[in-house]
């Protein structure tokens, strides 16, 4: 085998079994069948119109992925380090957040994050099977809401 068939060949088994890992971690093809941003409360994200929903811990980058096996995984970059952040599924309506909460992530000593969300029961939190409609909001236990996912032009 000359050395362009020998790489092509480690390159294959490499992405088949990267693919075949992420695959029954994540469901389908580690392909998200839904995707959001997540963007900071502020004055341009009304966040229930609560004047303490202002976030601290910006700037903020990082998305929610939600899987066809019901998997969620999060990403998230801030001025966080070392922070529990109490996930809730709902939507703000009437000035009320109206939803409950689905469980836990904390970021690491960089302010990053990345997995799935810890559900109040320990385990990781799947949505069920059936139509969903919601977003994330990621609060400071107790104090407020920082993040939630929306759409950022």
């Amino acid at each position: 085998m000359n050395k362009i068939a020998i790489v092509s060949l480690v390159v294959a088994i490499f992405l088949g079994a990267a693919a075949l890992s992420t695959s029954s971690i994540w469901g389908q093809g580690a392909r998200p069948v839904f995707q959001s941003t997540i963007v900071s409360c502020g004055p341009s994200v009304n966040c229930g119109g609560f004047p303490q929903n202002v976030a601290t811990m910006g700037p903020v980058t990082g998305k929610v992925m939600i899987y066809a096996n019901g998997a969620v995984q999060v990403e998230l970059t801030c001025n966080c380090r070392n922070q529990t952040f109490e996930v809730y599924f709902g939507s703000f309506t009437s000035g009320v957040f109206q939803g409950p909460s689905i469980g836990t992530i904390t970021t690491d000593g960089n302010g990053h994050f990345g997995g799935s969300i810890m559900a109040l029961n320990g385990g990781t939190f799947v949505f069920a099977a059936g139509p969903h409609s919601g977003q994330f909001a990621f609060n400071v236990p107790g104090v407020r809401t920082e993040f939630v996912t929306g759409f950022n032009n």
